[in-house]
């Protein structure tokens, strides 16, 4: 069975900015051991 989560590259701090508070809310719930998701939306590109 294939991993279904694959990780295709790394883009840099910029598409990371300002997520401070989505941060700790994460690790809270880790520590708390709340089950979590986390999905991305990828947007067709541009021609």
């Amino acid at each position: 069975m294939n991993n279904p989560f694959l990780i295709s590259s790394y883009n840099g701090e910029t598409y990371f900015c300002d997520r401070e508070e989505e941060m700790k809310k994460l690790i809270n719930y880790l520590k708390n051991q709340i089950n979590i998701s986390l999905f991305a939306v990828l947007l067709p590109k541009k021609p």
